[in-house]
């Protein structure tokens, strides 16, 4: 909360943990336990308020059909998938060779972990400044333990789709420990 007495180190407390289920989950819940999770990643973004909050994805596939969008005033979001045994949290596009963006991150500070994302045109696009604003840099985020694994997303108009594992503009200290890229 504030500097720790004596020390000079400022310690900041997370919020949540906000919860997700795909299956188990609803966007009506809180998501403030396992018994009642939210249902989508974007849900719980949105819930997140609070500055530094931490949302675990339980593991389990997310089939998303849109962008997750993490506007800038989520300063601090984790998103973490939570192990179960072998299985990992996971987010999939439907369809699997979908043109849109995966997570689209415009905050400062924000971490994601131990996640796999598979599909999407891009995977995680981590951008400050939006078209036609100025000045706006993103600092600390942290990709940690992250798979990524992408198809060749669908032709639009007759014309090929790159791909991007990860798309970062205007950012400063972006660390990226133990992430993987991969096409399918």
């Amino acid at each position: 909360d504030g500097p720790t007495e004596g020390t000079g180190v400022e310690c900041l407390k997370r919020s949540g943990p906000i919860w997700v289920h795909p299956f188990l989950g609803d966007d009506d819940n809180d998501g403030l336990s396992e018994e009642e999770p939210k249902e989508t990643l974007q849900g719980a973004v949105d819930a997140a308020v609070e500055p530094y909050t931490l949302i675990n994805l339980m593991a389990d596939t997310f089939t998303l059909s849109e962008t997750v969008e993490i506007p800038a005033d989520r300063t601090g979001l984790r998103i973490q998938g939570v192990d179960e045994g072998n299985k990992k949290a996971r987010l999939t596009t439907s369809p699997a060779d979908a043109t849109f963006t995966v997570m689209w991150i415009r905050a400062s500070g924000v971490e994601v972990a131990n996640l796999e994302i598979r599909g999407g045109a891009t995977a995680i696009q981590i951008e400050g400044a939006a078209e036609g604003e100025d000045g706006v840099t993103l600092g600390d985020v942290l990709l940690d333990q992250v798979l990524i694994e992408q198809q060749k997303p669908a032709a639009i108009d007759g014309v090929s789709t790159p791909t991007t594992g990860v798309y970062a503009t205007d950012v400063k200290d972006l660390t990226l420990s133990d992430v993987e890229v991969r096409e399918q």
